[in-house]
């Protein structure tokens, strides 16, 4: 949902009056190139309307109330997607060629013959990896905040589901 328009009661009538009546406009406006979208298309639809119901004459003004109050750019907009695909590629290729090697090398029979549990040693290799990736994944955390000038709302939150992420896709990695 990028828009909502919210017409206000007595709509109809006051057109056909030949009024002009304001129809508010809500606008999400995180994303500025959806933004600017709606700014053209929302007074151009409401007049292809009213031409298309032979209201002729019929004045429209619309009031745009952002929600946010400022708007943001693509790049800003797409970050948030943008790391948890780099988590999900990092730590998952990294937790799975991990696991993978344990297989290739024939070092899974050995696992089992050991004293320990054999998932042991495999959730070595995944909180190793997970590290990494957490290390990999701080420099493109700061290449984005730094490069970009991109400041979170809240960093610790952000910080955290990146960490959670990494846990989850080490995790599926390792599985596959």
């Amino acid at each position: 949902l990028v828009a909502m328009i919210v017409i206000p009661q007595g709509f109809s009538e006051g057109i056909y009056q030949g009024e002009t009546l304001p129809i508010t406009v809500f606008i999400d406006n995180i994303n500025s190139d959806l933004t600017d979208d709606i700014q053209r298309a929302v007074p151009s639809a409401i007049m292809s309307f009213g031409d298309a119901l032979k209201f002729e004459g019929a004045n429209a003004s619309v009031v745009e109330t952002d929600l946010y109050e400022h708007d943001t750019s693509f790049i800003n907009y797409m970050i948030a997607s943008a790391l948890v695909l780099n988590v999900l590629i990092i730590s998952g290729t990294l937790s799975a060629l991990s696991v993978a090697e344990e297989f290739e090398s024939k070092s899974a029979k050995l696992l089992v013959i050991s004293p320990v549990h054999p998932l042991v040693p495999l959730m070595g290799r995944v909180v190793a990896t997970a590290l990494v990736s957490a290390g990999a994944l701080a420099i493109t955390v700061i290449v984005a905040l730094v490069g970009y000038g991109i400041s979170p709302v809240h960093p610790l939150e952000m910080v955290l589901i990146l960490l959670f992420c990494i846990v989850i896709f080490s995790c599926v990695g390792a599985a596959l």
